[in-house]
Formats: C-alpha cells, structure tokens, sequence
C-alpha cells in the first residue's frame, strides 16, 4: 500500500525434500520474496548447510529464489537447515525459511526369476539373452548406449548394476527397478548356476 513501510513477506516459511541414495536428486523448489508496504526492498539470502542452494542471493521484491539440494555426500539420515532472507529496509526482521532434508537408502535388490530373453522360458545359455525380474534391481531405466560402449568393449557395469551369471560377469544392456536384460557372458558350464546383481543398495539374493 502507498506509504505504508516496507515490509519482507515470503510465500513459504517451509521446505521439504527427500532423497534415496542412488537416485535423482530432489527437483528444486521455489519461494516468492514481496513487500507489504510501499518503496522499493531490496533483499539477500543466505543458507547456513553445505548441501543447501539458493538462487539468486540478492535481489528486489517482488521476486523469487529456487531453492535445491545437493546430497551426494550425505549419509542417510534427518537435515535440517534454514535461508535467511534480509532486508535493511524493511522494518520487520530478517525471514527464515525451515528446510529439512531426508536421505534414505534403498533395500538391497532381490531377483524373483531369470528366464531366456527371447523365448520368456526357463533355461538360458552362454552368450544369450537373459532376462532377470525382481525388486530394486536399479535406481534409473534405460538401455546401453554408444557412450557405455568403450573401445568396443560392451558395458558390464550400467548406472552402477552389476550382473553375475556362475561368478563370470555378464554385458547389461537395459536396467529398471523391476527388470534386467543382460548377454550371457560365455561359460561352457551347464547345469544350474547362479545369478546375482549388485548396485548402490548392495547384493541380491542368489538365484
């Protein structure tokens, strides 16, 4: 209002974010910086955490910050933090914003089957396809690309999964939380043998 003081509003006074290790990181989050009064306010804002961003540090309201994370160093566990948004023209204080921050990691994956990729039967060879269905077996989806495929060396190692076929390491072409399809890698075994995929969260059962 016209020649009411100025005076620092904020949209949000909290924020919430969650990671689970291995996975994407939390999508930013925005807050809109105004004045209830009249003038121009003029502002900056600070975080006190290492893992807390904000941008823009300063500005003139109205105007807004995003605000993100950066959890690629933290344990699992409970965060907290704050941003303090100031203004010496204003005549309240200084506004905080509350951020708090949990980091989780993921069960172990666990297989429920392996089958021939091609024929979606039991039995698999040295060399084929294999497909493998559980649970947490990636944190990502996607197939190899040109970029995984080094020196002509086809990836055995994809978004950090790993797939053993009887203790020999297998080529993965394709992860997903659910499902993984792998090239045998060659082995003049037969009978059973085992199967086991690793990542972040750890080894799976043996099946």
């Amino acid at each position: 209002p016209a020649n009411q003081p100025a005076s620092l509003i904020l949209s949000r006074s909290q924020l919430t974010f969650s990671f689970v290790v291995g996975g994407p990181v939390p999508a930013t989050q925005s807050v809109a910086i105004g004045n209830s009064g009249s003038g121009t306010l003029s502002w900056t804002a600070a975080a006190n955490a290492a893992w807390l961003i904000v941008s823009p540090l300063s500005g003139a309201a109205p105007a807004g910050i995003v605000v993100s994370v950066n959890p690629a160093n933290l344990a699992a566990g409970s965060y907290t933090g704050s941003l303090v948004i100031a203004s010496a023209g204003a005549t309240n204080g200084p506004a905080t914003i509350r951020v708090a921050l949990t980091v989780t990691v993921p069960p172990p994956p666990s297989i429920t089957s392996v089958f021939n990729a091609a024929s979606l039967q039991p039995g698999v060879s040295s060399s084929a396809w294999v497909s493998i269905v559980g649970a947490n077996l990636s944190a990502t989806t996607r197939t190899w690309t040109a970029n995984d495929i080094v020196a002509g060396l086809l990836p055995t190692l994809l978004d950090g999964v790993d797939v053993k076929i009887n203790g020999r390491t297998a080529y993965v072409y394709y992860v997903s939380p659910t499902q993984i399809n792998v090239l045998a890698p060659d082995d003049p075994t037969t009978g059973p043998v085992s199967v086991q995929v690793s990542n972040s969260a750890g080894t799976s059962n043996s099946l």
